[in-house]
């Protein structure tokens, strides 16, 4: 092996160690960025508050005011928590999730079950509520009524109801002395809990044939939930008890043998109003108009749990909020991210490019802390912010509202918002603003997709002021591409300025050229690239992402697979994408062949990040080599749909937005620098003891070498930086992990003229 002087080890060891906070999270670790606003259930065993919500899942301890969150990376099964209920016996809080899957928590500690959501079986397997008793949860899904034995952690029993050989839904569950009530989709049932046929459904007692989505026990009655309707069962009698004007979302206990409930909105899915009744199903007490999934009384105090700011205590009109310091709504429709900071816009569209009336806005995360901006006009409502993108010159942020218009927010948290430089949507009675996409351009020109109008780009000079772009959309010709039709989505500049634009539908892609004056439409040029020879050459006309990598190429996403655009960036020339084939065992294939390609981003080492509807790939610079294939099977991803991936060039880490939250990856590769960083940033460093992770040297330029050596001068570990970052997994040549002690790394840019080192220091 070859090795150094030792005169020049000890002017090496001489520099400090450097750890750089920037790089945070050891690579290939996750973390994620769920919001815990959206409850979904809660209970309490007195002390503790658990709330679950679509993202995770929190506990609030109201003596000592400790909030501490959980999610997938921190244990959970999933996100998406549907039903939670409490044993006291045990101490131990069941959580349902919306997928199936059951979670035992205890001690901040996850035992999963996962048998249901294993199962094979064909139907309806939803868990719809979950009532505990004595050290028993007894859990009402679409398959029956399953008995977990929390002691023992594991499934006793399943009751399996039918009618006419047909199993039934089991809608809810209550318990109320030592007998145990079912609502089913055939109606009403009850046994005793030590009922020694309690298996066998035959063996309960049906006492009504209506049909009832809730039940509770308060007291000695029951209280059980048909659409609009609450009726009250007592000594063996069912009664009408209240009727509501809308439909009933929840029902629940409160004090004083009172229950209280969340109505729904006309045409909403989501509680709103709370409504609380006295013993004699007279009004009581109300709460209006905060999305309120359910009140819990105790102690005295009123606590509510609702669905966009999570659990609140009321005090009169007044509320304090508990909710861990996180993102405020689980939707991230984008992420901009540099050097350790990020933000993120909450929102998106139906599939029918409607709105979805998210106004959560976006979070920007700065200094370690979120910030999260719920609203940005006081006279007009921005919905549904789909695109986010930072100045890195002046340092503000932009975002684009896909109802209402741009917002910008200095580098001092200051708001304003552009509207009227916008034209309305052709065909909205209503006149509103429509924007999306957004890019900033060599010459710091931030140009808007004005979406579903004549003219659907806008830019905004450094000067500010605002011009139209040249491609006008009307009038229409019959045989014109979708494409021209308005209905357009995101732009992405590459570094010639050619703007790529992305329609929705099958539209092809266009690309736009402004030849660098925007004020002077004359010399724009556009055409429109498509499927088949001589018109482009896409796999299909469904493009739904772009991405231009660190050779000039252009790499086009669509519905059934990915072509690259390698034409150079003079943009009038005729030039066809190439659709490339990779070798499949023994078969030729196009790459992501028949793949609904959602996501596009390039890395530091011009490696392609790819997301699916099935998950998350990264492929070598090519394509031809699968590095990471991530789904919720292997990896922390809440979910396989992929809506977004942006990196962070500085730090290399990849934001992964899906469709049931923001995740983060802390990749290997790192924009390379102009010069190397000195001293380098190496983390983690020390090294702990046990430590089997990736160790990241940051801050190199583009394909540095690097070598690692021992005190004696000789060579341990050599590679070639991905980017602007070289990682190691601490072992040497022949697998055995480096010793305690201190290591030398030199490292030398690719063109041998700069030269940077450092060290390393492994724990015993």
């Amino acid at each position: 092996m070859k090795s150094i002087g030792i005169s020049l080890l000890f002017a090496l060891l001489s520099g400090s160690v450097q750890a750089q906070s920037v790089l945070g999270t050891p690579v290939g670790q996750w973390t994620s960025f769920y919001s815990y606003n959206e409850v979904t259930d809660m209970v309490e065993d007195g002390t503790t508050f658990y709330v679950g919500t679509l993202s995770g899942f929190y506990t609030y301890n109201r003596n000592n005011g400790d909030i501490e969150a959980f999610n997938k990376i921190s244990g959970m099964a999933n996100p998406g928590v549907a039903r939670l209920s409490h044993d006291i016996t045990t101490g131990i809080t069941v959580i349902g999730y919306q997928n199936s899957n059951i979670d035992l928590f205890k001690n901040n500690t996850f035992f999963n079950i996962p048998s249901l959501f294993l199962s094979q079986v064909s139907g309806n397997k939803d868990i719809n509520d979950i009532v505990c008793k004595s050290g028993f949860a007894y859990i009402a899904t679409g398959k029956g009524l399953i008995v977990v034995n929390l002691s023992r952690k594991e499934i006793r029993e399943t009751v399996v109801f039918y009618d006419n050989n047909t199993e039934q839904r089991i809608l809810g569950a209550a318990v109320s002395g030592n007998t145990i009530y079912v609502t089913t989709s055939n109606g009403v049932y009850r046994s005793a809990l030590d009922n020694p046929s309690f298996i066998y459904y035959g063996n309960w007692d049906k006492i009504d044939n209506g049909i009832y989505t809730r039940i509770i026990s308060q007291g000695d009655k029951l209280y059980l939930l048909n659409d609009t309707e609450i009726a009250v069962y007592e000594a063996n009698t069912l009664r009408p008890f209240y009727t509501h004007t809308r439909s009933i979302a929840n029902i629940y206990p409160l004090s004083g043998n009172r229950i209280g409930f969340s109505d729904y909105t006309s045409n909403s899915t989501i509680p709103d109003n709370a409504y609380m009744l006295d013993a004699s199903g007279q009004p009581a007490d109300s709460i209006p108009q905060r999305k309120i999934v359910k009140v819990i009384e105790s102690a005295g105090q009123v606590y509510v749990g609702e669905y966009k700011t999570g659990l609140r205590r009321k005090n009169g009109q007044e509320y304090t909020t508990y909710v861990p310091n996180a993102i405020t709504d689980y939707q991230a429709a984008d992420v901009y991210a540099y050097n350790g900071d990020f933000a993120v816009a909450h929102g998106g569209h139906r599939d029918n490019l409607n709105p979805i009336y998210n106004t959560s806005i976006y979070t920007i995360f700065k200094d370690n802390m979120f910030y999260n901006l719920s609203w940005v006009s006081n006279n007009y409502n921005f919905i549904d912010f789909v695109r986010i993108i930072r100045d890195r010159k002046t340092g503000t942020y932009y975002s684009t509202a896909f109802r209402g218009g741009v917002s910008e927010m200095s580098a001092e948290l200051s708001p304003r918002e552009y509207r009227d430089v916008f034209e309305p949507r052709k065909g909205d009675p209503s006149g509103d603003i429509y924007t999306y996409g957004l890019a900033l351009d060599s010459r710091d020109n931030l140009w808007v997709v004005n979406y579903g109008t004549d003219r659907l780009l806008k830019v905004k000079t450094p000067d500010g002021n605002w011009y139209s772009s040249s491609i006008i959309i009307n009038p229409l010709t019959s045989g014109q591409p979708a494409s021209l039709q308005g209905l357009v989505g995101d732009i992405v500049i590459d570094k010639s300025d050619n703007m790529w634009l992305v329609p929705f539908g099958t539209g092809g892609l266009i690309v736009y050229n402004a030849n660098g004056t925007v004020d002077n439409n004359s010399d724009d040029f556009y055409k429109v690239l498509q499927a088949g020879k001589g018109k482009g050459n896409l796999p299909s006309n469904n493009v739904q992402c772009v991405a231009v990598d660190k050779n000039d190429n252009v790499w086009i996403g669509t519905d059934i697979g990915i072509a690259v655009y390698s034409c150079g960036y003079d943009i009038k020339q005729n030039c066809d994408a190439d659709i490339p084939v990779i070798q499949n065992d023994d078969f030729p294939g196009y790459l992501f062949q028949e793949i609904s390609i959602t996501a596009l981003a390039v890395d530091g080492a011009n490696r392609k990040w790819v997301g699916t509807n099935t998950g998350l790939w990264l492929v070598s610079e090519d394509g031809r080599q699968t590095i990471h294939q991530f789904t919720t099977d292997n990896s922390p991803l809440p979910s396989n749909n992929i809506r977004r991936i942006n990196i962070d060039p500085m730090t290399g880490d990849v934001y992964i937005a899906t469709d049931m939250g923001l995740v983060r990856y802390k990749g290997t590769a790192t924009d390379g620098r102009e010069s190397m960083e000195k001293p380098l940033e190496i983390y983690p460093n020390p090294v702990p003891s046990g430590f089997g992770g990736m160790i990241a040297i940051n801050g190199l330029t583009e394909n540095a070498d690097v070598r690692i050596v021992d005190m004696n001068g000789q060579l341990v570990f050599r590679t070639t930086a991905n980017g602007g970052q070289a990682v190691w997994d601490g072992r040497d040549y022949l697998g055995k992990r480096a010793q305690s002690g201190v290591y030398i790394v030199m490292v030398r840019s690719k063109d041998g003229v700069e030269k940077a080192n450092g060290k390393i220091i492994f724990r015993e």
